[in-house]
């Protein structure tokens, strides 16, 4: 009997491991290598003062630009010094944030645009 529910709690547990998705750094950045820090850090920031206007996946609507790709187009004129600038100051309808928000905090957000 012991041996019975052992098995059946072994084929649960390894069922709910490949049922259960992607590790969160694969799904947050394609890749399978861990998240640092300075990217969960900067994902908790951009969840918390961004993502009320900025979307960050591909196609989903926002009132602000979509994020989603930002800092990986190739020649693009928008770079981390530009993005770290736009954040600080603002520009357009885009309010400054740089009396509002850490440069170190600046810098996890644009490590974590970089994810996406």
């Amino acid at each position: 009997m012991f041996k019975t529910v052992l098995a059946a709690v072994s084929v649960a547990v390894v069922s709910m491991l490949l049922v259960q998705g992607p590790p969160v750094s694969q799904a947050q950045t394609g890749s399978v290598h861990p998240v640092s820090p300075k990217v969960r850090s900067g994902q908790a920031q951009f969840e918390k003062i961004c993502l009320q206007c900025h979307a960050t996946v591909a196609g989903q609507a926002s009132f602000g630009p979509n994020l989603h790709g930002l800092l990986k187009q190739p020649h693009s004129h928008v770079t981390p010094a530009t993005v770290r600038l736009q954040i600080k100051n603002g520009k357009g309808k885009m309010p400054a944030f740089g009396e509002k928000i850490t440069a170190p905090e600046i810098d996890d957000i644009i490590a974590y645009l970089k994810t996406l």
